[in-house]
Parts: structure tokens; sequence; C-alpha cells
């Protein structure tokens, strides 16, 4: 799945169970979700969480074939953030305005579109911060077909993975 990162917060329903706060974690090629809720097959490390469930390369149809319904990247990785990105921190939330390979211009943190300062991505890391994926209505998800099996995903995930338009 273009676009599934390690680390990335996830919110789904995995065999009908409603998973609120899941990570995103590799090994060997293979993705898992990692949450408190559901146990699956494991991978190493889980992240501090009690299980993890695979969903192979995270793909519409492994999704579905893995009981993994209404999948959606909530944050991910602040390595990411591009132009007009909303990131956030455990303290502030800043608007990318712009960025130059590993230097992130950031706005004010009451004017969003207002220039404040320029920093490395070391720094946003540094201070907590992550690419906050815009929350979405139920009534936002699109039907993904493949192979005969469909699954609900959100349009956003959807878009962000290249599997509509």
């Amino acid at each position: 799945m273009k676009g599934l990162k390690v680390g990335a917060k996830v919110k789904c329903f995995i065999a009908r169970v409603k998973i609120e706060d899941g990570t995103i974690q590799e090994k060997d090629g293979m993705f898992y979700i990692c949450q408190n809720k559901i146990d699956g097959e494991r991978c190493k490390d889980i992240l501090g969480y009690k299980y993890s469930w695979r969903i192979g390369s995270g793909s519409a149809k492994e999704l579905s074939e893995e009981s993994v319904t209404e999948f959606r990247i909530i944050i991910s990785d602040i390595e990411d953030a591009q132009e007009g990105d909303i990131i956030v921190s455990p303290k502030y939330k800043r608007k990318v305005l712009g960025r130059i390979g590993k230097i992130i211009f950031a706005s004010c943190l009451d004017k969003l579109e207002e220039y404040s300062f320029a920093s490395s991505l070391i720094f946003f890391k540094r201070n907590g911060y992550k690419i906050e994926v815009p929350k979405e209505e139920e009534d936002d998800m699109v039907d993904i077909v493949v192979d005969g099996v469909t699954t609900k995903i959100s349009r956003k995930s959807a878009l962000a993975l290249n599997l509509i338009k």
C-alpha cells in the first residue's frame, strides 16, 4: 500500500471490533495494526500495545481478506510533511507553509496562514510534531472492490493510497 508507514496512527474495524487507537508496524515486508482490542498474528515489536493484526501489504484486497474495514490514517510521521499540512505537537498546532529538503517553514500558532519560523526536520521530530490528518465524517467512506471483495475505506485514505481519483 503506497503511503502506509510505520508509526502512522489509524482507526478501523478488525473483525467488527472498533479500533480507535492503532499504530502501523512493519516486519519483513508485512504490515500490522498494533492495538489493544483483538489478538491476531503477532509481530515482534507491538509498540507498547497488547496485540497486533497482520494486514499484509495493506492493499484494499488484503485489508478485506484480513477482516479490516473502514481503515483510516489519523496521524502520520512529520517526515512526510508537505506544504498545506497541519502539524501538531503535544503543545502546538501549526501549518506547513513550505518545505525545502529537510527544512520546514511553519506558521504562527494562532494565524495558520502567517509565517513564523523555519527549522530542520530534526527540530520538529524532537518536539513531537506529527501530521494531523483531518477527521472525516462517517458518510465520507468509499467502497473499494478488488477481485470481487468489497471493503469500506475513508475517501481521504483512498486518495492518499491512489485507490481513487
